[in-house]
């Protein structure tokens, strides 16, 4: 065997030996979790110290910790060099509180961490609470009848009512909490909702021409002229906005199948529209961060303000299933069964997923979070409750 030909057998060698030690590599990965005595799976694998060191090739690899009277955590890492982890298991929240002698309420808006307006439907009147003392002050304004959104912004509680007949207009109202002023704002159009920008200077809603475009109009809360209301033609139809800024806006088309409505991004500066690939049933919007949470076939997907879609959790809604932003990073899901709810929280960021299953005394209608982070929640018959996370 001549020498060139050992010298290359010899690098084919070296080349495969490296290769090999290249895919078989393993880093250094140091997990703790709290409490020490939680039970801790790496990729479905149980280890029974805690803390522990695994050694990991690259890529994707789960963490799985669970206790009773916590969390389940499932928290994928990613491993390209040698890493220390710590990782704490959340506690269960405490029985439900309600809040007791307030009156029932089937929409409430909050000003604040620890004070908000509820509309009793019954008597057709708002109220001031403070959630802290249970103190309850009716204003000296009535809601108008159908009342469709109620909503908070600048010390002012904005009431929409749509017009109950084609012979009727809605009905677009601010009270001012310091003045106890009223004013109303005519609308050119008759819209069935209405929704409220980030900070509460304007409002949107869409108008359909035909059945192939729409008009969306843009009304500010600071001027209220009927001539100062602007009006953009959009070139196909849509059913309604959301705001995920001051000058972007989320556009709807709703259709009348499972998993079926679609989402374009308009900018109100430029006019540009994007639309957004992925069709869904339901979306949550952050009103912090403009983040989009789209509930499709399989499960949700995140979209940025940008139109970027991201695949986030998979699930499968039913129509128990309640939703809301937790934080600027955390997405709440409950799915109710009778007295049970399935708690998941989803960080949108990380990929983890804290999941529990509580007992719930009443069940849950509607889920109103303050803007502290608290969970409150109506009860079908209007009762409020705290359902209080240890965060």
């Amino acid at each position: 065997m001549s020498r060139k030909v050992i010298t290359i057998i010899i690098l084919v060698l070296v080349f495969l030996l490296s290769l090999w030690a290249f895919i078989n590599f393993r880093y250094s990965v140091k997990i703790t979790i709290t409490p020490g005595d939680a039970v801790i799976s790496v990729d479905g694998k149980k280890i029974n110290k805690n803390p522990t060191v695994v050694r990991k090739s690259k890529g994707t690899h789960t963490i799985i910790a669970t206790k009773p009277g916590y969390f389940d955590l499932n928290q994928p890492i990613n491993v390209d060099k040698n890493l220390d982890i710590s990782l704490a298991l959340a506690p269960l929240p405490s029985p439900q509180v309600a809040i007791s002698s307030l009156p029932q309420f089937s929409k409430v808006a909050w000003i604040d961490s620890t004070s908000l307006v509820g509309y009793n439907s019954k008597d057709n009147r708002l109220y001031l609470v403070n959630v802290q003392v249970s103190q309850t002050t009716p204003l000296d304004t009535n809601s108008p009848a159908l009342l469709t959104n109620l909503f908070v912004t600048n010390e002012k509680v904005v009431l929409f009512a749509k017009a109950s007949s084609s012979a009727e207009k809605p009905v677009l109202k601010l009270y001012d909490l310091k003045t106890k002023l009223v004013s109303e704002i005519n609308l050119l159009e008759t819209p069935s909702s209405v929704s409220f920008s980030p900070d509460g200077s304007n409002i949107s809603f869409l108008s359909e021409i035909g059945s192939n475009s729409s008009n969306l109009h843009i009304v500010s809360l600071s001027s209220a002229p009927v001539e100062q209301q602007q009006t953009f033609p959009l070139p196909q139809r849509f059913t309604y906005s959301v705001w995920l800024d001051n000058s972007t806006l989320g556009l709807v088309t709703s259709v009348d199948a499972a998993y079926a409505n679609s989402l374009s991004l308009y900018s109100i500066s430029n006019h540009n529209l994007q639309p957004v690939s992925v069709q869904f049933s339901t979306l949550n919007v952050s009103r912090k961060t403009g983040k989009i949470i789209l509930h499709g076939k399989d499960g949700l997907t995140l979209v940025s303000k940008e139109g970027k879609t991201t695949f986030i959790f998979p699930f499968q809604e039913s129509n128990t299933t309640l939703s809301t932003w937790l934080s600027d990073e955390e997405f709440l899901l409950i799915s109710t069964d009778n007295n049970q709810a399935k708690i998941s929280i989803i960080n949108t960021s990380s990929g983890s997923t804290q999941q529990a299953t509580l007992q719930v005394p009443d069940q849950i209608g509607t889920l109103v979070p303050s803007p502290a982070g608290d969970i409150y929640y109506l009860t079908p018959n209007g009762r409020l409750t705290l359902l209080p996370f240890t965060k």
